[in-house]
């Protein structure tokens, strides 16, 4: 019988499912917590959306007061990030 090399995980008691990358371990967390969690989900979420809208803006004030060649036609809606 063919011995098996020993996985380091495996003797922590850590299966290779645990390994993976994409594998999320659940979390206990007190009230308290969960609800500072939220909150703080909530204000990155009210950033990230504030950061899209001033790069949107940017982008329309750049494209319609830099000079450059006229387009013959116009810049699509994904490309000034409307969509």
């Amino acid at each position: 019988m063919e011995e098996r090399e020993e996985n380091p995980a495996e003797a922590n008691g850590i299966s290779d499912r645990q390994l993976s990358p994409t594998f999320i371990p659940p979390l206990t967390l007190s009230q308290e917590q969960y609800h500072w969690l939220k909150e703080a989900i909530a204000n990155w979420r009210t950033v990230q959306r504030t950061l899209r809208r001033m790069q949107q803006l940017s982008r329309e004030e750049l494209f319609a007061s830099v000079p450059g060649p006229k387009r013959r036609k116009k810049l699509s809606r994904s490309v000034l990030g409307l969509l």
